[in-house]
């Protein structure tokens, strides 16, 4: 009698996940989408919000050079003023009393622009006056709000160089009874009260000596006393045993006050031609210029010793090298 053959066997048939679980594994991809998109937006954002603080402190920045080029327009055209320019104002708009002037061709690229509005509150100040200059510059850029910028200087009239006694070279003191010091001739600022002189009442310790050369010679005190400060390219001053450096703050057991000295000193010689015009000075006298009147002299130096005086007003024109001072008898 035959065997029955037994059934094949076959695999379990595929169950799909249900319907819940299907849900919920799209709820968790749709939550981190969510999560990537927000994230890079907030980069995207905060990327958008940097580069616009980068560009306005751009601005900001470009607007106060701006405001500086316009004040420093103002002040060259007070400084050709004084040099009796008579092109100094020119383009300005004034009352008499004040003036103004805009410039307006400054290209910072990427089709931004900017000007500056520069006003002086005196073309011509009268002695003891001292003018401002205002300047208000705008940096305007596509896309962007207006930055402005705005500067006030006061100016005030001083010499050429900042210091009373400067030489390109060096300075040299001779005997023991020089002195730098200073005073005010003139402290009420008024030009119509007399000037004040000298004298050991009103005598003040702002006078100052400077060189700006880098060696060791460059201001040499030896026995004289400088009321004030001095100042080099480089190098200590070379002081003797009877000199000093000091002032009314000075201990008085200082010779040199390292307050009043400084070795940093620089500064721009511009070239100048020696005019040719002028008396020649051999041997000085006494005094050397008359009281009163204007002299014009013309030697390779100058040199005073003993009681010899130099009385203003003059106009000299020394050569290579000029030396002050006084012997010690």
């Amino acid at each position: 009698m035959p065997t029955p053959r037994s059934a094949p066997c076959l695999p379990p048939p595929h169950r799909r996940p249900p319907a819940a679980t299907r849900g919920s594994v799209l709820i968790v991809a749709l939550l981190i989408s969510a999560l990537i998109a927000v994230s890079l937006a907030s980069y995207l954002s905060l990327n958008l919000s940097s580069t616009r603080l980068a560009k306005s402190s751009f601005d900001g920045y470009a607007a106060l050079n701006i405001a500086e080029a316009g004040t420093e327009e103002g002040v060259w055209s007070f400084n050709r003023a004084a040099a009796s320019d008579p092109l100094a104002w020119e383009g300005w708009t004034g009352n008499g009393s004040a003036s103004w002037k805009k410039f307006s061709d400054f290209t910072l690229g990427a089709n931004t622009n900017g000007w500056v509005k520069v006003y002086v509150d005196n073309p011509h100040p009268p002695p003891g006056r001292n003018p401002k200059v205002i300047a208000q510059s705008t940096v305007s850029a596509p896309g962007s709000l207006l930055v402005q910028r705005m500067i006030e200087v006061t100016l005030r009239r001083r010499s050429h160089f900042a210091n009373g006694l400067v030489a390109k070279d060096s300075v040299t003191f001779n005997g023991a009874n020089a002195t730098v010091d200073s005073w005010n001739s003139d402290p009420d600022s008024d030009p119509a009260t007399a000037a004040v002189d000298f004298s050991a009442a009103v005598r003040r310790d702002r006078g100052s000596v400077a060189s700006g050369s880098v060696l060791n010679n460059s201001v040499v005190v030896n026995q004289a006393e400088v009321w004030g400060y001095v100042a080099t390219g480089g190098t200590a001053p070379e002081v003797g045993s009877g000199g000093s450096v000091r002032g009314a703050d000075t201990p008085p057991t200082v010779k040199v006050d390292p307050r009043r000295v400084s070795t940093d000193f620089s500064a721009d010689f511009p070239l100048i031609t020696a005019p040719t015009d002028g008396s020649p000075v051999g041997t000085l006298a006494a005094t050397l210029g008359t009281v009163g009147q204007t002299t014009r002299w013309r030697t390779t130096g100058i040199v005073l010793n003993g009681s010899q005086t130099a009385d203003h007003p003059r106009e000299s024109y020394a050569g290579s090298h000029g030396r002050l001072g006084r012997p010690s008898n």
